[in-house]
């Protein structure tokens, strides 16, 4: 059975958590045996196995919780905001998954009866080791969604790169570019007003990241109504993603059509421009760091994607690209130009794309 990129990656990153909450609650107990003198090595062996299986049932409550109870509110809070819910969750869990993890453990490690074993672990709360072990689980969870919200701000796969220096010096990275522009950007601030335009821009890259897991991409940048999403170049042309994901995001809109119009009075529209090849990838600045893109083929892609309302398309790719999703199913590409752009002293042939029936 083959799993969907959405599934993959959600198993990904339900592992990633399981082994930080393993690695995170056995250095709890990894330190507590040292600093006991006495510690027996059964008791050692009994509390590495019950914070392993404490690790996974807690990771995958937690990352359940936050997907399915707020993961759509989440934008309209604070970081700090998302800091306390996950906090609140996480008490939670500690004592759902506590009591009868341990209550478990004192029945198969020391024999004791299950009623014995609850009573014991009931009283054991109420001590002040257990406060200890509740502030450390809270420190790790609020480290774990530091990290995961960081991870969000740099993109996927950034953050790992930044962490081992990858991007100290420039590097060269083959990669998909998508220039994606909303239409009348100019009507409509003037007909919006300024906070209820900048409102809109926000409702429709919230509703773009509804469709970047389906179609494996990711986002560059946002510039003002515009944003730049890239792929590398496997998984751009896999299923013809990178052309897809105009397309379900002009469906994702579609469907909130009637929210939209009686929000803002119209259904915001989009235009796009495409191209491959290869950039440089390198991080910038000192007390703000960003992750920077250059080469000529950002600088193709905006000109091609400017192209849209001259010839009257949506979106618009360069040969290059047309060359590697030309066979691709679902698409028809056609030539609708070969002409000389701002900056460019050779002519780049453009190619237009349908969704076909």
């Amino acid at each position: 059975m083959i799993l969907s990129y959405k599934t993959r990656r959600s198993l990904k990153e339900t592992f990633w958590a399981v082994i930080f909450f393993i690695i995170g609650i056995n250095v709890y107990s990894m330190v507590r045996f040292w600093e006991a003198r006495n510690y027996p090595n059964s008791e050692l062996i009994a509390d590495i196995l019950t914070a392993t299986a404490g690790g996974i049932v807690g990771a995958i409550l937690l990352t359940l919780v936050h997907r399915y109870t707020f993961l759509k509110r989440e934008r309209r809070w604070s970081f700090g905001w998302i800091i306390i819910i996950e906090v609140c969750i996480s008490i939670s869990i500690i004592i759902v998954v506590f009591i009868p993890l341990t209550t478990a453990s004192g029945v198969m490690f020391f024999e004791r009866a299950w009623a014995e074993s609850l009573a014991y672990n009931l009283d054991y709360m109420k001590s002040l080791p257990f406060v200890g072990l509740v502030i450390y689980l809270l420190l790790i969870t609020v480290l774990y969604s530091f990290l995961k919200q960081v991870r969000r701000k740099f993109g996927q796969g950034i953050m790992l790169g930044m962490l081992l220096g990858r991007y100290h010096q420039p590097r060269e990275d083959n990669r998909i570019i998508m220039f994606l522009d909303l239409k009348s950007s100019t009507s409509l601030a003037e007909k919006l007003g300024h906070i209820r335009y900048s409102k809109l821009i926000q409702d429709c890259f919230f509703d773009l990241n509804f469709v970047l897991l389906p179609f494996e991409a990711n986002i560059y940048k946002y510039v003002g109504d515009e944003v730049i999403i890239s792929w590398s170049i496997n998984r751009g042309i896999r299923n013809g993603h990178c052309l897809g994901i105009f397309f379900g995001f002009h469906d994702q809109l579609e469907k909130r059509r009637e929210w939209y119009e009686s929000q803002y009075g119209v259904l915001p529209e989009f235009k796009a421009g495409l191209n491959v090849g290869l950039i440089t990838v390198a991080e910038v600045g000192e007390d703000r760091r960003e992750i920077e893109y250059h080469g000529d083929v950002l600088n193709t892609a905006s000109r091609i994607e400017k192209q849209c309302r001259t010839f009257k398309k949506d979106i618009l790719i360069s040969q290059d690209l047309a060359e590697l999703c030309i066979d691709t199913p679902g698409f028809l590409l056609e030539e609708i130009a070969n002409m000389e752009l701002t900056g460019k002293n050779e002519k780049v042939r453009i190619f237009s794309v349908e969704k076909s029936l």
